[in-house]
C-alpha cells in the first residue's frame, strides 16, 4: 500500500474535496438554507416546550442582569452603566428586541433561536472548506442537533451570540486566507471586533491572528494583511472604548469585569469552576432596590476601595484585581498549576458545569427528549480532537481552526469553567467530529487496521476520560443552587406552596447554606405561617449571623401589613443599625412612613436611598415625589417625576401619577398626553383601565 493510499488528500480517490467558502455555486447556499431552517425549527420546538418554565418566565442570575439591563435601554438609558462591567454588544441586541415585545423577552428569545440556526448553517460552510460537502452536511445537521446550541439557544445569555459571531468570523477568516488579500482581512477583523464587543475573550486568538497572518520568518515583510486585520478589529473596539472613556470618563477598552473574574478563578479559594463573591459578601445581593443587581460588581469595587483606602475608578478596580490574582499566583505556582491541571479536566469534561443553572436537572423538568443521546460535548469533544489531529496535514484551514480552539480553551483556563464559556470551542469540534468518523470507517473498509486501531486507542481512552467523575466536577451543591433559584423563581409567580417545597429541597441537598433558610422564611412570612418562618430564620441567623438586617426587614414586612405600624418602623431601623447600606430595607421603611402619613420622616430615607444607589432613580424619585406632595410640595413633586421619566420613559406608574397632577391642576392637554403613555406603558389590566377611565373623563 503507497502512501497515497494510506494518507489521501483533499481530493485523492476518496470522493472527499475541500471547497471554497461560497464556492460550489448555489448548492452550498442551499444546504446551508436547508440546515438553518431545520436547526431552527428543532429549537423553535424547544422553546415552545420550555417556555412557561418558573424561570424562564422569571429570568435568574446573569440572566436576570441581562434582563434588567435591557429593560432600562428601553426606558431611555441607551448606555447604561458606563464604562461597561460587561461587553455591551448583547446587551444593545436585546434592547430593540425587547422594545419590540414591550419588555417581553419572547421575542429576543425567538430570534436567538433563529441565530442558533444560522450557526448550524456556518458549521457546515467551514467544515465544507475544509472537507467537502458531505462532511459539511454532516457537520451540519450534527449542529442542529447538538445538545447545548439547543439548550441555549433561549437563554437571555451572551452564549448563542457570541457562538454565532465566532463561527461568521471563522468563516471570513478562512475566506480572507483563501483569497490573501487586504480587503478580505479587513472583513475578517471587522467579524473579529464584533466578536470582542460579545465576549472580549476572543482578543487572544485575535492576538495569535495577527501574528499568524504576518508570518514569522521576516519581521519585515508580510505586514499589509496583518495591519488590515488589526484595522478591522479595532473599528468596532474603538467606539466602545471611547463610549467609556467620554460618557464614563474611564478609557476602559471594552469592560472592566475581566479582573475580579481572574481572582474568582486563581485565588485561594478557588476551585476552577465554581463563582463566588469576594469576601462572602452574599447580603449584598438583598441590598438592591427589588431588581437584581451583580453582587460580584458591588462587592468587588467595594472590597478594592476598602483595601486601597479610597475612591477608585473601573480601570483602577480591574488593575487591582489582577495585580491581587498575580501576586497570588506568584506566592503560591503550586496550587495555581494544580488548579489549572483542574480546570483543564473540567474543560473537557461532558458534565455541563453549572453556572446559573443545573442543565441536567432542567432538562430532565422541561424538555427530557433533549437529554436522550442527541449530540453531546462527551461525544463531539474526543471525535473532534482526533480529528484535528487527522486532519492537520490539510494545512491553513486546519490550522487555523486549531489555533481558535486552542485560544478559546486557553482564555476559559485563565478565569474559570463553566458550559457556556466552552461553547464556541464545542461548535469548532462539531467541524472536525464527523472527519473522524469518516477517516475511521476509511481505514476499516481499506482494512487498515494498525492505523485504524492507532487511532482508536486514542479516541477511547479520550472519550472514557471525558465521562469520569473526578475532583468534585459533579456537586451535591449544584442541586441545592438548581432548586432554590427555581423556588425564588416560583415565588415570584405567587406560587407559594411550590416555593416553599423547592426551598426545602433545596435545603435537604445543601442544609448548610443560609439563603435557601431565608428565603423559606421570608416566604412563609408572606404566607402567615410566621412560626415556622421564625424558625426558619434562626437557622439562617445560625449560620450567618450577618444576615441580621434581611430577617428584621422581613419581619418589619410581615408587621406592617398586620397593621402594627410602630413595631415595624422599629424593625426597619433595627435592620439599618445592622446595615445602614441595606437599600431595600431603608427604601421600604420610606415608603411606610409616607403611606402613614410621617412622608416628613420618609423624605431624608428617600434622599439616602438615592445618594446610595443614584442608578436607581427613575424607581425612587415618583415614591418620593408622593413623599413630597403629602407635606404640600406640589412642585417639586412634578419635578420629581418627570426626572425620574428622563432616565425611565417606560414607568407606567410615573406617568399616570404626573398624569393625575396636572389634571388636578387643571393642565388637561398635558394631562390627556401623559394618561395616554400611562396606558400605553400601563403593567397591569387595572391600570390600563384607570387611565381609559380618565382619557374618557378629559375628552
Amino acid at each position: 500500500m503507497n502512501q497515497k493510499e494510506r494518507d489521501p488528500g483533499p481530493g485523492i480517490a476518496t470522493g472527499l474535496s475541500a471547497d471554497r467558502i461560497g464556492s460550489g455555486g448555489p448548492s452550498a447556499w442551499r444546504w446551508f438554507l436547508v440546515l438553518w431552517l431545520v436547526g431552527t425549527a428543532v429549537r423553535l420546538v424547544y422553546l415552545l416546550q420550555i417556555r412557561n418554565a418558573p424561570d424562564i418566565v422569571n429570568p435568574i442570575l446573569d440572566s436576570n442582569w441581562y434582563f434588567t439591563q435591557a429593560l432600562r435601554m428601553v426606558g431611555g438609558q441607551w448606555l447604561g452603566d458606563v464604562p461597561f462591567w460587561r461587553a455591551p454588544a448583547y446587551q444593545f441586541f436585546l434592547a430593540p428586541l425587547f422594545y419590540l415585545g414591550r419588555g417581553d423577552p419572547f421575542l429576543a428569545r425567538l430570534v436567538q433561536v433563529v441565530l442558533s440556526g444560522a450557526t448550524a448553517g456556518l458549521v457546515y460552510l467551514i467544515a465544507r472548506r475544509l472537507f467537502g460537502h458531505r462532511i459539511g452536511l454532516a457537520a451540519g445537521c450534527l449542529a442542529c442537533g447538538y445538545q447545548m446550541l439547543i439548550y441555549f439557544s433561549t437563554e437571555l445569555l451572551a452564549v448563542t451570540l457570541e457562538v454565532f459571531a465566532n463561527m461568521l468570523m471563522l468563516v471570513a477568516v478562512l475566506r480572507a486566507d483563501e483569497r490573501g488579500t487586504r480587503g478580505g482581512w479587513f472583513v475578517a477583523g471587522l467579524a473579529l471586533g464584533f466578536s470582542a464587543v460579545v465576549r472580549p475573550n476572543v482578543l487572544l486568538f485575535a492576538l495569535m491572528l495577527v501574528l499568524f497572518v504576518k508570518g514569522m520568518r521576516s519581521w519585515r515583510r508580510n505586514w499589509a494583511p496583518a495591519v488590515a486585520l488589526a484595522a478591522g478589529t479595532l473599528v468596532l473596539i474603538l467606539p466602545v472604548t471611547a463610549v467609556n472613556t467620554i460618557k464614563g470618563g474611564d478609557p476602559v477598552l471594552v469592560a472592566y469585569q475581566g479582573g475580579v473574574n481572574f481572582y474568582i478563578g486563581n485565588s485561594p479559594y478557588a476551585d476552577g469552576k465554581t463563582v463566588f463573591v469576594p469576601g462572602g459578601h452574599e447580603q449584598e445581593y438583598h441590598r438592591s432596590l427589588g431588581e437584581y443587581r451583580c453582587q460580584v460588581r458591588m462587592v468587588s469595587e467595594h472590597l478594592a476601595e476598602e483595601d486601597l483606602g479610597c475612591d477608585l475608578r473601573p480601570s483602577q478596580i480591574d488593575r487591582y484585581w489582577y495585580r491581587k490574582t498575580i501576586g497570588y499566583i506568584l506566592d503560591e505556582p503550586g496550587h495555581f498549576a494544580r488548579l489549572v491541571g483542574r480546570k483543564l479536566y473540567y474543560f473537557w469534561n461532558t458534565y455541563e458545569v453549572t453556572n446559573n443553572r443545573n442543565i441536567e436537572l432542567f432538562l430532565a423538568e422541561n424538555a427530557r427528549w433533549l437529554r436522550a443521546p442527541v449530540p453531546w460535548f462527551g461525544l463531539v469533544a474526543p471525535l473532534g480532537l482526533v480529528g484535528m489531529a487527522l486532519s492537520w496535514r490539510r494545512g491553513r484551514p486546519v490550522h487555523l481552526l486549531v489555533l481558535f480552539v486552542a485560544a478559546q480553551v486557553a482564555s476559559v483556563l485563565l478565569f474559570f469553567v463553566c458550559a457556556r464559556f466552552r461553547m464556541s470551542s464545542a461548535a469548532v469540534l462539531v467541524v472536525f467530529a464527523p472527519y473522524t468518523v469518516w477517516w475511521l470507517v476509511e481505514r476499516i473498509r481499506r482494512l487498515d487496521w494498525r492505523r485504524a486501531g492507532a487511532a482508536l486507542a486514542v479516541l477511547v481512552p479520550l472519550f472514557w476520560i471525558s465521562h469520569t467523575d473526578y475532583f468534585r466536577v459533579r456537586e451535591v451543591t449544584d442541586q441545592a443552587v438548581h432548586h432554590f433559584h427555581q423556588a425564588l423563581a416560583l415565588r415570584r409567580e405567587g406560587r407559594l406552596q411550590e416555593a416553599v417545597d423547592m426551598m426545602r429541597l433545596a435545603i435537604r441537598f445543601c442544609p448548610t447554606d443560609p439563603m435557601p433558610h431565608m428565603a423559606l422564611g421570608s416566604t412563609l412570612l408572606e404566607m402567615d405561617r410566621v412560626t415556622e418562618a421564625r424558625e426558619s430564620y434562626e437557622r439562617a441567623l445560625a449560620l450567618r449571623p450577618s444576615m441580621g438586617a434581611i430577617v428584621h426587614s422581613d419581619l418589619a414586612t410581615f408587621l406592617a401589613s398586620e397593621g402594627r405600624v410602630d413595631e415595624a418602623v422599629a424593625e426597619f431601623r433595627a435592620a439599618l443599625a445592622v446595615d445602614p447600606a441595606f437599600i431595600h430595607g431603608r427604601l421600604n421603611l420610606a415608603r411606610l412612613l409616607t403611606n402613614v402619613g410621617r412622608a416628613d420622616e420618609a423624605l431624608p430615607h428617600f434622599t439616602e436611598v438615592l445618594e446610595q444607589a443614584p442608578e436607581q432613580a427613575g424607581k425612587v424619585l415618583p415614591e418620593m415625589a408622593i413623599a413630597l406632595d403629602h407635606i404640600g410640595r406640589r412642585d417639586e413633586a412634578i419635578g420629581a417625576v418627570r426626572t425620574a421619566l428622563e432616565k425611565d420613559k417606560t414607568n407606567g406608574r410615573a406617568h399616570a401619577l404626573l398624569a393625575r397632577y396636572l389634571e388636578e391642576a387643571g393642565r388637561r392637554d398635558e394631562a390627556r398626553q401623559e394618561w395616554k403613555l400611562a396606558r400605553e406603558w400601563a403593567a397591569d389590566g387595572a391600570a390600563r383601565a384607570e387611565a381609559d377611565e380618565h382619557l374618557e373623563a378629559l375628552r
